[in-house]
């Protein structure tokens, strides 16, 4: 049977983050010169970057919410960010990523050791490793790895592959 990827084999390690004192039109800009809808905020202690938020599009939208709309955005990141974070721990495997993915509506969650973050795992990494998981014939005799919730187990069936077309609620 092949090993279950854990999250350090597939997580990104080249990270886009933002701080918590940087100016928020900044940030919004570094978002969207890079193509991303978030990245984590950090508190930069030497070589470390701890882990002390994330900001998120959605974060970001709550300036045109609040009316700010007719100026430039002002502020800091801190204003802005959640601090309400759901992180994972590079030895975890693929199905608590994805148990984390189906129960929020995150498109990303950070890694970290020890509070200091070392890489995020998107809900296409997970994707992607699973891809060698359906294809490989044993997949149905993987260990139950005890935290995936009996429905989800029913979703999945005996194949190991969900067909599910509407949210798990």
């Amino acid at each position: 049977m092949e090993k279950i990827p854990i999250i350090r084999d597939f997580m990104s390690t080249k990270l886009i983050s933002v701080t918590e004192e940087m100016e928020i039109f900044t940030a919004i800009n570094l978002l969207l010169d890079h193509k991303i809808s978030g990245a984590p905020v950090v508190n930069i202690d030497g070589p470390y970057k701890k882990l002390v938020g994330m900001l998120t599009a959605k974060d970001c939208m709550s300036i045109l919410a609040n009316g700010a709309f007719y100026d430039l955005p002002a502020g800091k990141v801190h204003n802005y960010m959640s601090i309400k974070l759901t992180s994972i721990t590079p030895e975890k495997d693929i199905f608590a990523a994805a148990e984390i993915f189906l129960r929020k509506s995150f498109r990303r969650i950070p890694v970290v050791e020890d509070d200091i973050l070392i890489g995020v795992v998107t809900r296409g990494d997970v994707l992607k490793a699973s891809r060698k998981l359906w294809q490989n014939q044993h997949a149905p005799d993987a260990p139950d790895p005890g935290y995936i919730n009996d429905r989800l187990k029913a979703k999945l069936g005996d194949t190991g592959i969900t067909h599910i077309h509407k949210k798990l609620g």
